[in-house]
């Protein structure tokens, strides 16, 4: 769902923004649009619900992460703001003017996978974004080796 219909409280609302500022401190040159979903009803009944999405875009395609944009959908086990909701993954998904590039989980492994993969320094970038969000949720979460 839209990080911008997921601010219901100034604590989600301050998370969501660390959430955007800690990306730009990895990719600076990337702005942030957080409502990254049409309005339309096809759009809205395939979206997760229990989920904070936002995406970055590129001035010019990034040859390091290969993308021109890319959509962050950062996972709960529940409706926010409830209580009991956790983080439970994220899934990073980069697109250019061809469509979907790679794919990033957080569930399992770490991997990425995709046509054109980010550079092993991206990659990297990524995954300190990854453990920073996780932090700022306060879940500790490592891959699995």
């Amino acid at each position: 769902m839209n990080a911008a219909e997921q601010a219901y409280t100034p604590d989600l609302a301050c998370k969501i923004a660390q959430t955007a500022l800690t990306f730009k401190h990895e990719f600076p040159d990337a702005g942030v649009d957080f409502a990254p979903w049409l309005r339309d009803p096809d759009t809205q009944s395939s979206i997760d619900p229990n989920s904070i999405d936002l995406s970055f875009y590129f001035p010019r395609c990034k040859p390091d992460c290969q993308s021109r944009c890319v959509l962050v959908e950062i996972r709960f086990s529940g409706k926010l703001p409830n209580g009991t909701a956790r983080m439970v993954g994220i899934e990073i998904t980069s697109f250019d003017g061809r469509g979907q590039k790679w794919r990033f989980s957080t569930v399992g492994e770490w991997g990425f996978s995709g046509r054109e993969i980010p550079t092993p320094c991206d990659r990297e970038r990524l995954k300190r974004f990854c453990r920073s969000t996780f932090k700022l949720f306060q879940i500790s979460v490592e891959p699995k080796q």
